[in-house]
């Protein structure tokens, strides 16, 4: 189980093209926007294309600027850098901070790509796990790509990146933009048990779509995004 934990976002404003997998990428901008995260839960956060909820996902995950001299980030009262945000954090999707998505790791002597169950064990030395390799796998029900490096994992992509933050114990759990191409897979009945084991071992997700239909059955607060105009120089 992680240590319980509280992020206040308050009035958060900022611009950015947040990026999954090093080939998608949009602009993205969040305004006057506060939130409450908390241990445990799940959020959904709703709001349309280009309003903020990949780019919050994206800056929670360790990515994109360093807030450390900004006050709209707190964990536990305390100001946090982005470089914490990483240790905490899986950005579903890429992964862990520990091994970044589409690096070509290698296993030393051993001369071979670094596989999600590399990862995986990686992860279970690094936070002192309970389960096994073979427990995780099981657990988030992944098929012999695991015996594969994460980028070469086709849609099971997400399902191991989140499989390997759960081996790290990452606290929390960050979403990209989820529509349309990767929302039919992640968000479908099937997967979303996923999101409760997380969820059971105490930590946070945050899944941003543009409607609450889509995670009414699993969130446990929904949060909406305030809609603003995207002005261009």
């Amino acid at each position: 189980m992680n240590n319980p934990f509280h992020i206040t976002i308050k009035e958060l404003n900022y611009n950015e093209a947040p990026t999954i997998f090093n080939r998608f990428s949009m602009i993205d901008s969040i305004k006057d926007f506060t939130m409450d995260i908390q241990s445990g839960r799940i959020y959904g956060v709703i709001g349309g294309l280009g309003l903020g909820g990949w780019l919050l996902s994206y800056l929670l995950a360790g990515k994109g600027m360093d807030y450390k001299s900004s006050s709209s980030i707190t964990m536990n009262q305390k100001s946090i850098s982005s470089s914490d945000m990483r240790n905490i954090s899986c950005y579903i999707g890429e992964g862990v901070a520990e091994y970044p998505y589409g690096k070509k790791y290698f296993c030393p002597f051993l001369k071979k790509r670094i596989t999600v169950k590399d990862q995986i064990n990686q992860g279970i030395k690094t936070s002192n796990n309970k389960y096994s390799v073979q427990q995780i796998c099981e657990l988030f029900e992944l098929s012999v790509r695991a015996d594969r490096p994460l980028e070469a994992n086709g849609i099971e992509v997400w399902r191991a990146s989140i499989a390997i933050g759960f081996a790290f114990q990452k606290a929390l759990f960050c979403a990209p933009w989820l529509e349309a191409q990767w929302f039919p897979y992640l968000l479908n009945a099937y997967n979303k048990r996923f999101f409760s084991i997380l969820k059971a071992h105490g930590s946070a997700v945050l899944l941003p779509v543009s409607h609450e239909k889509y995670v009414q059955d699993i969130a446990d607060e929904i949060v909406y995004l305030k809609d603003h105009f995207i002005g261009y120089c």
